[in-house]
């Protein structure tokens, strides 16, 4: 068994409010292997993007951690600025949601890029510009070179991203988080992103965390699934185990949400009500105000993740006849 590059135990995240400790984020355990692809998926304000960027030391002042971040078997999740920011875009790299505002309007791609790889592969001059004309190629921007006296607000959303993919990987991390790396972004650029982040992850064996509410897109990428709801891991698992044969129904009302492209047209399912805030969140099973299955016991008690390969939290988990009704 290949050893992982990066390790959350029971981490969680929680911010001072209002005259105590709220958690964002609760018992999150994962491991992920080099080549691997983790799907995270759950509605907004389930803890997806917090998740990662908490595991980072990027969620903000005030920020408590608990838990472990074991990344290369050595803990992190106590580690000081100095210790971090040497394992962030060098083992770790992450592409944030909108690339617009990700990247800074006053200095050039070029700056960007080659400031990214002074301070993380030491090079400077015409080594950095030479390097970073080649990433932009990489990334599918033709004349890479050309284009690196170009400013954010020159370029498209879909090159804007290219160029942020381009930064993530002038450390030559282990590890990409990508998160919805394809927001706002056409449906014909959208594909050309994922195709571009699995080519880059087969060619350089790097694991990848895909973060998204599209369940089509992580389906159609992701070896692993983990289902967030509320701060909270609710289902994780194989992807085709996960998406195909789902056991918690926060999972099922997900899928039952999505269009079929295939087959007869029906009518979608939503779930009704809302993700609860952090301070919002009672005792028991966080979904069970949203579950149509929910029994005493949901709102009574906090259900345990558990079941093997195929780990689910419900105490009413679905069987495999009601998932593929």
């Amino acid at each position: 068994m290949t050893v992982p590059l990066l390790v959350l135990e029971r981490f969680g995240i929680a911010f001072p409010g209002r005259g105590r400790v709220v958690p964002v984020v609760e018992d999150i355990s994962l491991a992920l292997r080099p080549g691997e692809v983790l799907g995270m998926v759950g509605e907004s304000g389930s803890g997806k993007s917090i998740t990662w960027q908490g595991a980072l030391g990027l969620a903000g002042p005030g920020a408590v951690t608990s838990g472990r971040v074991l990344v290369d078997g050595r803990d992190v999740a106590s580690a000081d600025d100095h210790t971090l920011a040497g394992l962030r875009g060098r083992r770790i790299a992450m592409i944030f949601q909108d690339p617009m505002t990700a990247l800074n309007p006053v200095l050039t791609v070029g700056r960007q890029i080659v400031e990214a790889l002074a301070l993380h592969r030491g090079l400077r001059g015409q080594a950095a510009r030479a390097e970073a004309g080649r990433l932009l190629d990489r990334v599918g921007i033709p004349g890479g070179a050309g284009r690196l006296r170009a400013y954010p607000h020159e370029l498209s959303g879909g090159m804007c991203q290219r160029v942020m993919i381009a930064m993530a990987l002038a450390g030559d991390p282990a590890v990409l988080i990508a998160d919805e790396p394809t927001t706002a972004l056409d449906a014909t650029v959208q594909a050309q992103i994922l195709d571009l982040l699995d080519d880059i992850r087969r060619e350089r064996g790097m694991a990848l965390v895909l973060i998204s509410h599209d369940l089509g897109l992580v389906a159609a990428m992701a070896d692993r699934v983990a289902v967030l709801y509320a701060g909270r891991m609710v289902e994780a698992g194989d992807a085709g185990d996960v998406l195909d044969v789902p056991r918690h129904p926060y999972t099922a009302g997900l899928l039952a949400a999505m269009p079929a492209i295939h087959g007869p047209r029906r009518r979608l399912t939503g779930i009704p009500g809302r993700v609860p805030a952090p301070g919002e969140i009672a005792g028991g099973c966080r979904f069970a105000p949203r579950c149509g299955r929910a029994a005493p016991a949901c709102r009574a008690h906090v259900p345990a993740l558990e079941g093997g390969s195929h780990l689910v939290a419900c105490f009413r988990p679905m069987t495999s006849a009601e998932a593929c009704a």
